[in-house]
């Protein structure tokens, strides 16, 4: 355990902690086709690939802090609870007969206060939906 442990550490010795709004692409040291990591909310990890690099032209915008322009954003789809229709969908339910459409989509709340006082059924799936952008849900949730 203690050589893994050793063995970690200089895994990620040349990694470092950057305040983001400070860091410029420039202060990176950057190499084409290589996996970047970001890393932020404990464990988010998003991967980034710098895949071409080219000198600014007449055509480009001219303004710095436009810079770096997002080429693609992928969208995020929000799936609103069946119950209240404002939070965001955190459990999928399936098979249980008091649900207008199934799979029922209930957030966090809705589900808590529908099977508060009963038992979840045999033939009932429950499955935590899995959410793959955090920025998607609400605030309290």
């Amino acid at each position: 355990a203690r050589q893994k442990e050793q063995e970690g550490d200089t895994l990620f010795k040349n990694f470092k902690t950057e305040n983001m709004q400070r860091t410029r692409l420039s202060d990176l040291e950057i190499r084409l086709g290589s996996h970047y990591f970001y890393l932020h909310a404990v464990n988010e990890r998003h991967v980034m690939i710098f895949n071409s690099i080219r000198f600014i032209n007449e055509k480009d915008i001219q303004r710095r802090s436009a810079y770096p322009l997002v080429l693609y954003r992928e969208k995020s789809l929000r799936i609103r609870c069946n119950v209240c229709k404002t939070n965001t969908s955190q459990k999928v339910v399936s098979g249980d007969l008091f649900f207008p459409s199934c799979p029922a989509e209930l957030c966090n709340d809705c589900f808590d206060s529908f099977y508060e006082d009963r038992e979840i059924p045999e033939k009932v799936r429950v499955v935590d939906r899995v959410v793959t952008d955090k920025g998607c849900l609400d605030e309290d949730e």
